[in-house]
């Protein structure tokens, strides 16, 4: 269930927090295959959300999520104008086994789906159903692909920087940027250059970050494996002030 709280926590924060998406006039609508290693009207990111191997897709500007795949297998496609705006897929040995969905209606609350892949043999996709899970499925599904790093290092988590400790990924729809710490790697701090915004106590970590159009900071930290919760910081005439 530790996931999932993440993933809803990341709803909810981002749905409080997100501007109007970017007017790109009328974008295109397209097809993501999560098998496909070419998916250039997509952003990517390979990650381990909290110690699961990811992988997040996120559309390119002017490019519209409709539909997604898997081969030949459908995942996921819009009803009622309600498109996908940051996907999160679970991989098991490099195959999707999960998926969560951050969806973005044409006005109003953004909300979420988590989806699991059923009837799958040998690792084929063959005879394959992706279908949606309730908490206590979607939980189960990660579980099993999450791993224990083998050893643990912490670190200070930079948003003006890259480094090869954490994932970026640009939403750029939405003006969004999330970085995500590697599996192994804790951060323990988070700051912007000289600009400190939260240090942890011992046993606490910062598992993502997510920068809403250069002015809103939402954290979700961690304390072992017991609790979740979010800090937001919102920036008023060059001053950061958490909520």
């Amino acid at each position: 269930m530790q996931m999932l709280f993440t993933l809803l926590l990341l709803t909810s924060q981002l749905s409080r927090a997100l501007i109007a998406p970017v007017d790109s006039g009328n974008p295109e609508s397209v097809t993501l295959d999560i098998l496909s290693e070419s998916n250039s009207t997509f952003k990517t990111a390979k990650c381990e959300l909290d110690d699961a191997p990811s992988l997040m897709f996120a559309p390119a500007f002017g490019y519209r999520l409709d539909k997604i795949v898997a081969g030949d297998t459908l995942v996921w496609e819009c009803k009622n104008n309600v498109h996908v705006a940051l996907l999160n897929v679970h991989l098991k040995d490099g195959v999707p086994q999960s998926a969560f969905l951050l969806l973005e209606p044409e006005s109003g609350e953004h909300s979420s789906k988590n989806l699991v892949l059923k009837e799958a043999t040998g690792g084929s996709y063959a005879g394959a159903k992706w279908e949606e899970a309730n908490q206590q499925e979607f939980g189960d599904a990660v579980r099993k692909v999450r791993k224990t790093p083998h050893s643990v290092q912490s670190f200070t988590l930079d948003i003006g920087k890259n480094d090869n400790r954490w994932a970026s990924l640009e939403l750029q729809n939405m003006r969004t940027l999330a970085f995500i710490p590697h599996s192994g790697f804790h951060a323990t701090k988070v700051c912007r250059g000289e600009y400190s915004f939260w240090e942890g106590k011992p046993g606490e970590r910062c598992i993502s970050a997510f920068l809403v159009d250069n002015r809103e900071l939402h954290l979700i930290l961690k304390y072992n494996q017991e609790k979740e919760w979010t800090l937001t910081f919102t920036c008023n005439s060059g001053t950061w002030i958490s909520e």
